[in-house]
């Protein structure tokens, strides 16, 4: 069976090899972006089964919720599950949830948090 795929959104680079790597060590395939061009990139081309983004991406111009609203108009990424990870879960619930996240993690997260909503919506890695 193959290992299901995780892409993690994430332009801090210390908070995103934390997350990488938890994943990679709980069996997940993980694919990573620091940005919005990489992350649509990424996930158009390698179909992840769930992407984790966060919402601040240190864009001025497009954000977590613009590249949620991307892969949800994109008929390759549309269906994919989509957890968003931020420490402005209450400022943006009601954008994240127009946009069509599936989850909304608030940082700083607890890593059984982000892997109980990461089982849930597409199970173990394997």
């Amino acid at each position: 069976m193959d290992r299901k795929t995780v892409l993690v959104v994430e332009d801090n680079k210390d908070e995103l090899l934390i997350y990488t790597t938890l994943l990679s060590y709980r069996g997940y395939a993980v694919l990573a972006a620091t940005d919005f061009a990489a992350a649509l990139e990424i996930a158009r081309a390698q179909k992840p089964d769930l992407a984790m983004v966060d919402v601040n991406l240190g864009d001025m111009r497009r954000d977590g919720c613009d590249l949620v609203e991307a892969f949800r108009s994109d008929e390759g990424t549309r269906r994919m599950p989509i957890i968003a990870h931020t420490a402005f879960g209450d400022v943006y619930r009601e954008a994240l949830e127009k946009a069509g996240c599936d989850a909304i993690i608030h940082k700083p997260s607890n890593p059984q948090v982000m892997l109980a909503a990461i089982e849930e919506l597409i199970g173990a890695a394997s």
